[in-house]
């Protein structure tokens, strides 16, 4: 079963004018941005790179977040065809191939879309914590004195992180030098994602929900033979399928956002210590990484006019993906 190219005005991205054959110097822009957000960087900061070295949309006019976003998380990229935004399947549960060329893997296209946002209301821009913010761990640091979350901002020539005054929902009574609190936390982090990666692949427990999926799309083909036999109506298949295909989704999207844990969880942990020393590393990565390990970063306050800094009164709140951290 092959699906044809429908109507519109527009080439697809990536695509000649046929509709059909991939465009070299486009499709290398898409796999650039398939990596780059496997590596944790925004389709915002993709974006702003392509505009600053003049790439163009197909309509001529420059790169817009969305205008991206919607590029990497359409089917068509991995081959398949939709309808009113959802997935063709055949009757063995397959999806319906386009006779398009594709740009990437279904594989590689599931990797990438937990990492991006979902169609609906649109939200903040993220890091790794949804916040988009000028400092390292402005998301993640709590006040230790009354747990309210601290702010970023200079002081003094320098980044500082600070509880708000209680007329904002702080105490006012604790703040600490940035670069030290980065420094410290940075290198945890990075010990963090060193030791695991040397976990192997099969110490990551693997989805247990296969058979479910495996069941429901035989379900789906069962009653797509019923349906041919004449022998259940129409108005007892479609309100059937319907559910089925809503359950298919769920596991599938279930199912996606655990193979892309996996995925990553391999792929960007081992080489963190270099990919830090990078330049290009940008924020919202570095940020995401902190977000793999921890959930937050308890600021004590110190002795007052304490110029020293003091890592005991730094505490490190770890995901309990691992109990043998240590401070």
């Amino acid at each position: 079963m092959k699906g044809r190219n429908s109507g519109g005005a527009n080439r697809p991205y990536g695509w000649e004018d046929d509709k059909k054959t991939l465009r070299p110097s486009e499709h290398k822009n898409i796999l650039e941005a398939i990596e780059k957000v496997r590596q944790m960087k925004k389709p915002s900061t993709i974006i702003t790179e392509w505009n600053a070295r003049g790439e163009l949309t197909v309509t001529g006019k420059r790169w817009l977040t969305r205008t991206l976003e919607q590029i990497l998380t359409n089917p068509r990229l991995y081959g398949a065809r939709t309808y009113k935004g959802e997935v063709l399947l055949d009757a063995n549960g397959d999806y319906v191939r386009g006779d398009w060329e594709a740009a990437t893997t279904k594989e590689v296209f599931d990797s990438i879309q937990p990492l991006l946002p979902s169609p609906g209301p649109r939200v903040n821009p993220r890091d790794g914590r949804g916040h988009t913010t000028k400092y390292l761990l402005s998301p993640f640091v709590r006040c230790g004195k009354c747990t309210a979350r601290m702010r970023g901002g200079v002081r003094d020539g320098g980044h500082v992180y600070w509880c708000r005054s209680k007329n904002h929902g702080g105490c006012g009574g604790c703040s600490r030098r940035g670069v030290e609190v980065d420094r410290y936390i940075t290198e945890l982090v990075i010990q963090d994602h060193e030791r695991a990666s040397l976990r192997a692949i099969e110490q990551l427990p693997p989805w247990d929900k296969e058979e479910d999926l495996r069941v429901v799309r035989q379900k789906i083909t069962e009653l797509g033979q019923q349906y041919r036999a004449d022998n259940i109506s129409g108005s007892t298949y479609f309100p059937l399928l319907a559910e089925l295909e809503s359950d298919e989704r769920k596991l599938k999207n279930e199912q996606q956002r655990h193979e892309a844990a996996r995925s990553l969880r391999m792929e960007a942990i081992p080489n963190l210590r270099q990919q830090w020393a990078d330049p290009d590393f940008a924020l919202e990565q570095r940020q995401a990484a902190v977000a793999k390990s921890l959930v937050a970063v308890v600021i004590h306050p110190t002795r007052p006019g304490s110029r020293v800094f003091d890592p005991s009164k730094i505490e490190p709140i770890w995901k309990v993906h691992d109990a043998t951290q240590t401070t």
